[in-house]
């Protein structure tokens, strides 16, 4: 007797083939009464941890990573400027990253990420940002548009 055909070895493996293919599909599966572990709307404790998760990235020099933490901890906090603030640095020191390799377009759109928000809360950085955005501009031989860009 071949055990592949047995109704005992399809019932010890149907659930592994259920939840295989759930898997494949894209499927997410998980017991009933579980709950998300997806922070809540707004909830400033979740948004300072991501806020310091984000500052070691920042000091491991992932700045994709810092970002992508920044703008959670935006998102639970969104009165904290401090997390804006954090957020443009991070965009700016991406942006000087690429210009190190010189990928001028992709640091010219994290420097106009960083001024949008550096306009509303700090002149001083948007001013340095749009300094940086004609340097970049002008790097590409784009002179004219370089001229718009410096303050």
């Amino acid at each position: 007797m071949n055990p592949l055909n047995s109704e005992l070895h399809l019932t010890k493996r149907l659930p592994t083939m259920i939840i295989s293919f759930a898997l494949m599909c894209g499927l997410a599966l998980a017991p009933v009464g579980w709950a998300q572990t997806s922070p809540t709307k707004s909830d400033p404790q979740a948004a300072a941890r991501f806020y310091q998760q984000a500052q070691a990235a920042l000091k491991a020099d992932n700045y994709a990573q810092a970002i992508a933490l920044l703008k959670q901890a935006v998102a639970l906090d969104v009165k904290k400027i401090k997390y804006q603030t954090a957020l443009a640095d991070a965009h700016f020191y991406r942006a000087e990253k690429l210009e190190g390799s010189y990928k001028w377009g992709e640091a010219i759109r994290e420097y106009e990420t960083a001024y949008a928000t550096d306009k509303i809360h700090r002149r001083r950085y948007a001013a340095i940002d749009l300094t940086n955005i004609g340097v970049a501009y002008d790097s590409l031989s784009q002179y004219e548009k370089a001229m718009e860009y410096y303050v």
